[in-house]
């Protein structure tokens, strides 16, 4: 019995160390049961993936050639079928000429064909390297050959990138998003787009159409360096060459400029410029400029018949409101910011900035911004207000904005704001802005 059971270990022993010697590290071991029914299940990813990679393109094991343009792909119907439902009727279906033909013809743009071959080789990869130039294109293939695999990639990479674009990319990669209803992206480069539209205006702001102009002039988060230069934007805009409908887009557009945050004078130029000469156009521009002198008349003493509480009384964001630049210093407590600033005391804007506030920036856990109101600032005892942080890279690119609550501040109460940075390395310095509003 001794020597018996002396052999079994001795022969358990020579089988544990005999499958340790085979098990490679490409091999996964899944399961494994002691005894004498020793079972094990195991796989081999690596390798398999690295073979069925090394298969495309291959010419003498392929069943089916993919011409594109003056490119020519050797490929296999199965994988292309059990990846794409489209290439899965195409290659498969007996009502189309395609599956009878070892060769098929794909007809795709400049940019797609850039990046064809790229595309392909997900479909014995499952991995893709992917850019911000390439990601348009690449997401283009994978919506029109339905691979939702890489649909999903893309949607997760460029909505984790959309931040950190350059405004004009921005509205390329918005554009495609929208035509193709992936909210996640549109909303993302949507916000970079409002968030940087001051640099917009110098750039691609005349090729923009109609529709994406229109949602930013609904937007309260848009950064511009005032409404003035918004309505000058809009009027290049009307007026660019070859524009068509112009009395259609005066309609849509004027309205939704917020005259009541214009300067006297800037209503004055207004008032001159041609625009208002036009008889169609006069009654339009009248109305809003009547509704923005009475704003300037009567928001200082509200009364419960006269609230301004529409959006085209309320501040957006004005770069030339910016109170302080405070430079980012992550390694200290408090951080050097100017001590007294200044706005307007109402929400009229004037030439002078009367209204004195305490601005403070600490950097704890979280970043905090405080303002505090001097005399100067209060109307009846109290003001009401907002705060907006905007977070630059050192290229001055906006990357975040954070807004407080709204507040009624008066001598002993505050505004404070609390907020983390999303990304530390980036981030060079923040502006801080006061908007006065209407009570």
């Amino acid at each position: 019995m001794n020597l018996s059971k002396s052999s079994n270990e001795e022969g358990e022993r020579s089988i544990e160390s005999s499958r340790s010697r085979s098990v490679t590290p490409d091999t996964v071991i899944i399961k494994t049961i002691t005894g004498d029914n020793l079972e094990d299940t195991l796989q081999d990813e690596e390798n398999f993936i690295t073979s069925l990679k090394k298969s495309f393109n291959e010419r003498h094991s392929s069943d089916v050639k993919i011409k594109v343009c003056t490119k020519t792909f050797y490929a296999h119907k199965f994988i292309l079928a059990k990846v794409s439902p489209v290439f899965n009727i195409m290659l498969c279906s007996k009502n189309w000429q395609e599956s009878l033909q070892e060769e098929v013809t794909l007809i795709e743009t400049e940019e797609c064909l850039e990046h064809f071959e790229t595309f392909l080789q997900f479909f014995y990869s499952a991995k893709i390297n992917i850019c911000v130039k390439s990601a348009i294109p690449i997401l283009s293939l994978a919506e029109k050959y339905d691979v939702g695999s890489l649909k999903s990639l893309c949607t997760q990479y460029m909505v984790k990138h959309s931040r950190y674009l350059l405004v004009e990319s921005a509205i390329k990669w918005y554009n495609l998003a929208h035509f193709l209803n992936i909210k996640e992206i549109t909303m993302e480069c949507f916000a970079n787009i409002t968030r940087n539209t001051h640099k917009l205006m110098s750039s691609e702001w005349l090729q923009l159409d109609l529709g994406l102009i229109t949602s930013l002039l609904k937007s309260g988060d848009l950064v511009i360096e005032s409404e003035y230069s918004l309505f000058q934007a809009i009027l290049n805009w009307l007026h660019t060459e070859g524009r068509k409908d112009l009395y259609f887009h005066i309609e849509e557009l004027l309205p939704l400029i917020r005259f009541s945050q214009l300067q006297k004078n800037e209503l004055l130029l207004v008032e001159e410029n041609s625009l208002y000469q036009d008889e169609k156009v006069k009654p339009l521009l009248d109305k809003q400029i009547q509704k923005a002198y009475r704003f300037r008349t009567l928001c200082s003493v509200p009364t419960e018949r006269v609230l301004f509480t529409e959006e085209f009384y309320s501040p957006r964001i004005y770069l030339n409101n910016i109170l302080g630049t405070i430079t980012m210093c992550l390694d200290v407590s408090r951080q050097v910011v100017p001590d007294i600033v200044r706005t307007y005391v109402t929400p009229v804007p004037t030439d002078t900035l009367d209204a004195e506030w305490k601005l403070a920036c600490y950097n704890s856990d979280t970043w905090c911004i405080s303002l505090t109101p001097y005399q100067s600032a209060l109307i009846q005892g109290e003001t009401k207000v907002q705060a907006v942080v905007l977070i630059r890279t050192q290229e001055n690119h906006i990357i975040q904005v954070e807004s407080s609550d709204v507040t009624i501040c008066t001598k002993r109460d505050n505004l404070v704001m609390r907020f983390e940075i999303s990304n530390l390395e980036l981030s060079r310095n923040m502006a801080v802005i006061a908007k006065t509003l209407p009570k």
